[in-house]
């Protein structure tokens, strides 16, 4: 074998290694590169998705309000608990001043132990409080407040459990409706769009059919049927209240009562943290600022103080001693920062939850307002003629109702204005459709009457003859009978 031969076949043998080229078209990381701007990003992306928990699609069954509620503050609150467990389970929480003859074992003991009981805040400047007044200036809330922010952050995604949990009840997968939407709208295919809007209408509307098919089946059996007593009074009570699947509000209800929860949910918060901290103020976060801005600190306020007092009680030889051991809390010193900021953020949160509930009672709470907004969409795809204030009206009361006015209006919020037209539209061509085709078996019905109508006279006029001329026989053998 020749040396050529030899080379040959090392050389088919031999591994190629990729170019640099290949490498950076197929994506792959590059040794020694910078890829810290894309680490960063994809960080942050996964870190945004600790409020979807279970899914890791962006959500457009509510709106961004909502997402400010339960997303964004729980986000806010996850990263205050890595940053306060960090210091108190990391780093060093409490650090006392202990007598000179204490060991290094007695100082972790007595560190340990005024971090577990309480201590309590006394000016340097003035006297220690008697044994009554120290209970009554107790500070405990530094050892729970990662698990009360942890509580807190629960709390606000409870009403989002809620509305994702109870509104595939009204019969509409809202989910589902949504996210074709939000497809729909970053298609650049025209066909694909009108496809998915299709799909949403026939949705819509089947699911709206079958809540007036059920509306009149359960208005007919309440009319005839017996009922208990409490069934008729609980009737009533639906009817008073005009709540439910069948009167065509489920959703719009269920989202309002969810308005109301973040709403009620905020200010418990509020009152949870004033009574955690233990102050004696009611807007704690304005008082604690006001003293900050005027330079007056915790040395004579006592909010978050960072030097506090602990009392040990040891036995040694026998005897009880006791010793006053002055103690830092550096996590203080955040806390008062954190507890300022959410205090200010829970109330412009529920500021603008109270905004947006008032908003959504205003579109969706009033039929006028849904009348217009249905003809403002139907004037924007100029399909709205003068004759058809009538229909329109028809269309948004009996046909789209509170729920279906409710889901336009979400589309709109989260998807847009066009998407939310070409839907009214599609509907609007189906309701049309509908009306002309009960106008033509309404037709056909009548004039079969009208043609049944002489043939049906000619059968009981001839009825009534044969009736007078067997009543006039049967008459007269009676008579001949009694003569």
């Amino acid at each position: 074998m020749s040396r050529g031969q030899i080379r040959d076949i090392l050389s088919a043998g031999e591994v190629r290694r990729p170019s640099f080229s290949h490498i950076v078209q197929s994506g792959s990381p590059v040794p020694g590169g910078d890829c810290s701007g894309d680490m960063d990003a994809t960080f942050f992306w996964r870190l945004s998705k600790l409020g979807r928990i279970g899914s890791n699609k962006l959500r457009f069954d509510d709106d961004f309000v909502d997402r400010l509620n339960y997303q964004f503050t729980g986000l806010l609150l996850f990263m205050f608990i890595g940053l306060i467990g960090i210091r108190q389970y990391v780093g060093k929480p409490i650090q006392c001043w202990i007598p000179q003859e204490f060991t290094r074992g007695w100082e972790e003991y007595t560190e340990n132990y005024c971090w577990v009981s309480n201590t309590y805040f006394a000016s340097i400047q003035n006297r220690m409080p008697s044994k009554d007044t120290r209970n009554e200036q107790m500070i405990g809330y530094y050892q729970w407040a990662p698990i009360l922010l942890g509580l807190q952050s629960l709390l606000f995604y409870i009403p989002c459990l809620i509305w994702r949990n109870v509104s595939p009840q009204s019969g509409f997968n809202v989910r589902r409706i949504l996210q074709v939407a939000s497809d729909a709208n970053c298609s650049l295919i025209p066909e694909q769009l009108q496809k998915s809007i299709s799909f949403i209408a026939r949705h819509m509307d089947t699911c709206l059919y079958r809540h007036r098919i059920c509306y009149e089946h359960k208005h007919f059996m309440r009319s005839n049927g017996k009922r208990s007593k409490f069934s008729r009074c609980l009737a009533k009570l639906r009817c008073i209240c005009c709540l439910g699947k069948l009167q065509g509000n489920f959703l719009t209800v269920l989202y309002i009562s969810i308005k109301f929860l973040y709403l009620i949910n905020i200010i418990g918060q509020l009152y949870l943290m004033e009574k955690f901290i233990g102050t004696k103020y009611t807007f704690y976060g304005i008082r604690v600022l006001w003293d900050l801005m005027r330079g007056h600190e915790w040395h004579h306020s006592g909010n978050f103080p960072r030097v506090t007092f602990c009392d040990l009680e040891a036995k040694k030889l026998g005897k009880n001693h006791l010793y006053s051991l002055q103690c830092v809390l550096p996590m203080n010193m955040f806390l008062e920062k954190i507890y300022i900021f959410l205090w200010f953020w829970h109330v412009i949160v529920g500021i603008a939850t109270l905004c947006s509930l008032f908003s959504w009672i205003r579109r969706i709470g009033s039929p006028v307002n849904r009348i217009k907004m249905i003809r403002n969409y139907l004037r924007l795809m100029n399909i709205l003629h003068d004759t058809d204030k009538g229909p329109s009206r028809k269309f948004a009361e009996s046909y789209l109702r509170s729920d279906g006015c409710f889901l336009i209006q979400l589309i709109a919020i989260n998807i847009g204005d066009l998407v939310a037209g070409d839907l009214i539209c599609e509907m609007w061509q189906i309701y049309r459709h509908k009306r002309i085709q009960e106008f033509e078996e309404l037709k056909f019905t009548s004039l079969n009457v009208e043609s049944r109508l002489p043939s049906l006279m000619l059968n009981n006029t001839s009825n009534l003859n044969d009736y007078d001329k067997n009543g006039a026989s049967n008459n007269n053998g009676n008579h001949d009978e009694i003569v």
